[in-house]
């Protein structure tokens, strides 16, 4: 028996959502800079994505009719991971990300959301024949993940300066694709 059940994301999950979502970025992509620099960086990027008119966006864009997404719930933590995404076509659906809460890593948790999206992808538009994400090139951890799941490089791209991914010390996003067929 899981300790967490598998769902639909609904609008109303909004913040809790980009909570989570805040809670992955901070480790990954602050690392690299001077501790003064990733406390001002970090305190910045919060209240930036914790913000109501953030939340408001984010509540619009799940209750759009292309929007997939599932969420990992535990009865005492609330949710600890999602994977969201949209159809793109008759034929492709794109992952916008994956996330667990940090602690609970490594525990099949990724790869029940993974399976889940799939699913969803599945049911509302059964022609989807790949799934596609962007992750930067960095974060490996991530990347070896996705080609254990059947995901491989299909491209990459250098980012431009203006891109807050970019400050952070990150510059090439790399496209990946798993074929469901």
């Amino acid at each position: 028996m899981s300790f967490y059940e598998i769902d639909i994301i609904y609008p109303h999950d909004a913040k809790e959502l980009i909570k989570l979502n805040v809670l992955g970025w901070i480790p990954t992509y602050f690392n690299n800079q001077g501790k003064k620099k990733k406390q001002k960086s970090v305190a910045e990027f919060i209240k930036t994505r914790l913000s109501s008119a953030r939340i408001k966006q984010y509540q619009q864009f799940i209750a759009d009719k292309n929007f997939i997404g599932v969420k990992a719930i535990n009865k005492d933590l609330g949710i600890i991971g999602y994977c969201d995404g949209a159809i793109k076509g008759k034929e492709v659906a794109e992952i916008f990300g994956i996330y667990v809460l940090p602690g609970l890593t490594s525990l099949g948790i990724g790869k029940t959301l993974l399976d889940s999206f799939i699913n969803q992808v599945h049911k509302q538009m059964p022609s989807v024949n790949f799934i596609e994400l962007t992750v930067l090139e960095k974060n490996i951890r991530t990347i070896k993940f996705y080609k254990r799941e059947g995901f491989k490089i299909i491209s990459k791209q250098t980012l431009d300066s203006g891109k807050f991914i970019y400050r952070s010390g990150y510059r090439v996003l790399l496209k990946m694709r798993k074929t469901l067929i």
